[in-house]
């Protein structure tokens, strides 16, 4: 059983090993439903998310080469096509099928075919419903062991996680209208990884020894071509001494080097065996190590998966361990022989969906509030930019009247520097009426200034006009009195018309 912990990575959080190999076999089912229904119960697991692997004696795989056009459906052609790549037909099998390369220039495709019989899946369907558990995923073996080796981000191309590709592809294969979809969205990934999966160009096999047989799967470019199964020579499948285990890895190397050359694989020798199992120890190792170039290695390391301190069991345990990992998140490859319509729907997560929510309604609130405020924080500065423009014409007024009065005040400070620097001729006329006598008249008064001087010219009648002169000087207004011409007897009136003129004295101001 896995989970995944706080960083997400996932997590061994218990296991059981059931060893059958001396069962009788009409006891076998009873014995596995029990050990199942009581882990499961023990762990308290849900039993609509288990995962099968098949052996893979029970699984034909089939290595196509396909022109790149049927990529779009190609489902439908290998399903029509049934027949011709099996001994079997469309109505008898359940099969899934990956692409494995594509060759751009020749324009093929090379698809992994994998079918099983119908009566295989449906077996083990109708088995595990006796306990009531709804199997979510069939596949074989080799694929679950190299989901459980796969590095981390080998799903995850051109930056999508492989997982989601996986759902999508899926859920458009489930749609009429998004067949045709499927296609070119599995080549831009493809395209979006080819630097990485070229960049380790190795050929690895996988191997998994059971108690009657052992399964290779091929690894080429960091993807699983081809698998195949064959029964061991010696029943019982262990080796109860050192001779026996040569003779197995001896037997090993033979089907590998069948499997090899049945493929047109031409290169020279083996890069690396992985070699996981019942009963799988390192005597095994050392001897398939005896042959010449050839790297074996016991499967007691996987990548990404915590395993606390149970390293020795890796080996028996890592073909569950990666059918255990698609309940958790997406794998580098996804094989599934129940047809879509036989999977148990997904439960929902309430406490999922709970958190989600209540982050969403959270979310929510904060907005709500922000917008609130910077609305609020609106209609305020729209009153106040309202206020700010009926303001701005008052302003206008008062500066306006402000203008005004300055106007005022600069004319009556014109006028008050006037009347105070000049002597008023009312003043002057007055003075003139006061000191003149009765006997004597003014016909002209003329006031003038000129560089600063104040000048008045007076011209009139008089008995005799000699007498104007000392009248005019005894005021305080009048100083520097003469005539301006002479004395002239007027016949009309009898009187003396004189003009005279006089400067108006400083110092009555």
């Amino acid at each position: 059983m896995l989970k995944k912990g706080l960083t997400g990575d996932p997590f061994l959080e218990n296991y059981r090993l059931v060893s059958l190999g001396e069962v009788n076999p009409e006891d076998r089912e009873e014995i596995l439903l029990s050990n199942l229904e009581g882990f499961i119960d023990q762990n308290k697991g849900d039993r609509d998310n288990l995962f099968l692997s098949i052996p893979g004696n029970k699984v034909i795989f089939k290595r196509l080469s396909l022109p790149s056009p049927t990529e779009e459906n190609l489902k439908e052609v290998l399903g029509f096509e049934m027949d011709r790549y099996t001994p079997f037909t469309l109505e008898d099998v359940y099969f899934d099928f990956k692409i494995v390369k594509r060759d751009e220039e020749r324009k093929l495709i090379d698809v992994l075919l994998m079918v099983v019989k119908k009566e295989v899946v449906e077996y083990y369907l109708k088995l595990l419903q006796r306990i009531n558990i709804k199997v979510r995923g069939i596949e074989v073996t080799s694929t679950a062991l190299f989901n459980a080796i796969a590095k981390k981000g080998q799903g995850r191309k051109n930056g999508l996680d492989k997982g989601w590709v996986i759902k999508s592809s899926e859920w458009l294969k489930a749609r009429s209208w998004g067949k045709k979809l499927v296609a070119p969205l599995d080549r831009f990934i493809s395209k979006g990884g080819s630097e990485e999966t070229l960049a380790e160009d190795s050929t690895r096999f996988l191997v998994h020894i059971a108690d009657n047989g052992c399964e290779l799967g091929l690894v080429r470019d960091n993807a699983l071509i081809y698998s195949r199964s064959f029964d061991w020579s010696q029943k019982g499948g262990e080796a109860v001494n050192d001779e026996a285990v040569k003779e197995q890895a001896d037997e090993i190397l033979a089907e590998i080097e069948t499997t090899r050359l049945s493929l047109g694989d031409d290169s020279q020798g083996i890069s690396q065996l992985i070699v996981s199992g019942n009963g799988v120890d390192q005597n095994l190792i050392d001897h398939l190590e005896e042959k010449e170039n050839i790297d074996a290695r016991l499967m007691n390391n996987l990548n990404n998966i915590s395993m606390g301190d149970i390293r020795e069991e890796i080996p028996c345990l890592s073909a569950a361990i990666g059918l255990a990992l698609k309940g958790l998140q997406g794998v580098a490859l996804d094989v599934n022989f129940i047809p879509r319509e036989l999977r148990p729907k997904r439960k929902k997560n309430w406490s999922l969906i709970c958190g989600v929510a209540v982050m969403v309604l959270f979310l929510l609130g904060i907005s709500s509030f922000t917008i609130s405020f910077f609305v609020k924080e609106r209609i305020y500065l729209t009153e106040l930019s309202e206020r700010i423009d009926a303001l701005k014409g008052r302003v206008k007024e008062i500066e306006q009247m402000q203008g005004e009065i300055a106007d005022i005040e600069n004319k009556m400070g014109s006028v008050e520097k006037i009347k105070v620097g000049d002597i008023s001729k009312l003043k002057i006329l007055k003075e003139l009426t006061q000191i003149i006598p009765k006997e004597m008249w003014l016909t002209r008064f003329s006031y003038n200034e000129k560089k600063g001087e104040r000048r008045v010219d007076l011209s009139g009648y008089a008995e005799a006009a000699s007498e104007i002169i000392p009248i005019l000087e005894e005021s305080e207004l009048f100083e520097d009195v003469k005539f301006k011409s002479s004395i002239v007897k007027d016949k009309k009136s009898d009187k003396e018309k004189f003009n005279v003129t006089a400067t108006v004295s400083n110092a009555t101001e």
